[in-house]
């Protein structure tokens, strides 16, 4: 199996739910090619939804060593910095994919929760309700397209 299709297999299995087949393709990945981004990011998502959320950092902040312009990478980061209670790392995080992609529905509203936990009411309310009006402004096709980040 090539590198796309051991790819393609481990979407596969992630998306219905078959992590354990999904980590083994994704390795597959990286085994011909150990800085693969998006093997990177995957296998560190899958930590992510196993609750080690240490070994999804380190995983995704790989991936973005690798491909430091996608949006999608540093919201995922943001999640696991914010499980590992790193609000201001899952903050910058959730900046960084939103300057990337200002119309990134879920990196926004993470950030805006994130401003909550903070207690940082009027900026979280501010900021996200001006993200989301814009947003809504957008034809439904982009507002799909703006996918949420595996949370």
């Amino acid at each position: 199996m090539d590198e796309a299709d051991a790819l393609t297999a481990g979407l596969k299995h992630h998306q219905a739910g078959r992590l354990a087949q999904a980590q083994a393709c994704y390795r597959n990945v990286l085994a011909g090619d150990p800085d693969h981004a998006d093997a990177l990011h995957l296998l560190g998502v899958i930590a992510q939804q196993s609750g080690r959320h240490d070994v999804a950092a380190e995983l995704i902040g790989q991936a973005i060593k690798q491909n430091g312009q996608n949006a999608v990478y540093f919201c995922s980061l943001g999640v696991a910095l914010y499980n590992q209670g790193n609000l201001n790392g899952a903050l910058a995080s959730y900046d960084r994919a939103i300057s990337l992609r200002p119309d990134y529905v879920e990196a926004i509203y993470n950030r805006g929760n994130v401003l909550r936990v903070l207690r940082r009411f009027e900026e979280a309310w501010r900021a996200t309700n001006s993200r989301f009006r814009c947003c809504l402004t957008m034809p439904k096709r982009l507002i799909i397209a703006a996918s949420p980040c595996m949370t």
